[in-house]
């Protein structure tokens, strides 16, 4: 809201000045930015959406992140009008995200963001042995790593020149 203030002086003749001043109030700037998750698969992306209440608007927005690892910030994005950004981590492990918010008038106002970054589902299972005589036996061992415990594991087999694979032990969480 705007409001106009008056300001009356009077000397000792009566004589009356004013001098008017116009006052813009606005209500509490307040900084209400959101991020689309807080725990992503490596190589999957996140959206940063800047948003404001109150201040003086037109609004600016920046993202800065940094890795646990770290001790320094990275900008992701630089201040400007655009709201938001998507970005993708570099690394698996913990980000400190920092969603700044600044007003007309100058005015900042932070908001901070933890996002955890898994590592993908990687196979990592064994074989006893590549070559055997017939007769023998072999053991293949399931091994998974990333992505979400707990894990299921299946195992088939064929023929080199075959086409089609053959399911030797279904889904299960035997690992071997």
């Amino acid at each position: 809201d705007t409001y106009n203030l008056c300001v009356k002086i009077k000397d000792s003749n009566g004589v009356e000045r004013r001098k008017i001043f116009t006052l813009g109030v606005y209500a509490q700037f307040i900084n209400k930015s959101t991020i689309s998750n807080t725990t992503i698969t490596k190589g999957e992306s996140v959206t940063l959406k800047g948003v404001a209440a109150g201040g003086k608007s037109p609004y600016q927005y920046s993202f800065i992140v940094k890795h646990s690892s770290s001790t320094t910030w990275s900008t992701v994005k630089s201040y400007s009008t655009t709201a938001t950004k998507t970005w993708t981590p570099e690394r698996t492990g913990t980000y400190q995200i920092c969603a700044k918010v600044k007003d007309a008038k100058g005015t900042e106002v932070e908001k901070s963001f933890t996002l955890t970054v898994k590592a993908p589902l990687a196979n990592k299972s064994t074989i006893s042995n590549t070559t055997i005589t017939k007769g023998n036996s072999i053991t293949l061992t399931g091994k998974a790593t990333g992505g979400k415990a707990p894990y299921q594991y299946a195992y088939c087999y064929k023929k080199a020149s075959s086409t089609s694979w053959t399911t030797a032990k279904d889904w299960s969480n035997t690992t071997s």
